[in-house]
């Protein structure tokens, strides 16, 4: 675990799984937070210290031993979550909870027209990626549609929920217009036309219950 130069993020950040080890690159401390938990927009974590929400960017490489890396790749992503809840315990000694409450949300859906996503060939099973950009990208190789609403709800301030109905995993590339980057020549579309555009896919307005993670306490945790 190590803090970084946000000038060496210009390639994006994201996290990836590896046969033996997991990392999350050029990723923002409190993204490491809802990833293990599944819970990926802001205002459902609750009790954040400021240095959590604005405490710069860092790469965390979590390697396994040799023996052990098999049975890793093998674990199921509720499994891998679990393991960095147990680091994050580790390094910034966090304990915390979770409790449900309704708040507005967004579904994910099919648009009309169905989707236009490409499935993943059995070559790719090795590649598994997905990874966003700053800039207004996001990149997926071998996911499924689940993962695809933990990014959604980062741009969108809501929590996305997968009612898609897709099977399987997926490779697509989805390019938006990042709100604090719009100017009057650029040709992308906004996270939410883009979504219909390129992917097929559409963001409907909700009310739901819904996961908020509640920090009981977090120590700020020094690099290694």
């Amino acid at each position: 675990m190590r803090p970084l130069d946000a000038n060496s993020c210009t390639q994006g950040s994201g996290s990836w799984l590896e046969k033996d080890a997991l990392t999350f690159h050029c990723d923002p401390l409190l993204f490491v937070v809802e990833s293990a938990y599944q819970i990926m927009e802001p205002s459902r974590i609750i009790g954040a210290p400021e240095w959590l929400k604005n405490g710069g960017l860092w790469e965390i490489h979590a390697k396994v031993a040799g023996e052990d890396a098999a049975a890793f790749y093998k674990l199921s992503r509720k499994d891998r979550d679990l393991m960095v809840r147990a680091l994050l315990a580790d390094r910034l000694h966090m304990k915390a909870h979770v409790e449900k409450r309704e708040i507005p949300v967004y579904e994910l859906v099919v648009a009309k027209g169905g989707p236009k996503i490409k499935r993943s060939t059995p070559e790719e099973k090795d590649k598994t990626r997905l990874s966003s950009s700053r800039g207004g990208e996001i990149n997926a190789v071998d996911v499924t549609m689940d993962g695809l609403p933990w990014m959604l709800g980062e741009i969108t301030g809501r929590p996305v929920l997968n009612k898609t109905g897709l099977a399987g995993e997926y490779d697509f590339t989805l390019q938006y217009l990042p709100d604090a980057q719009a100017v009057a020549d650029d040709t992308r579309t906004s996270i939410f036309t883009a979504l219909e555009e390129q992917l097929g896919l559409k963001l409907v307005p909700a009310k739901d219950l819904a996961d908020v993670l509640v920090i009981d306490s977090i120590e700020q945790p020094a690099a290694n």
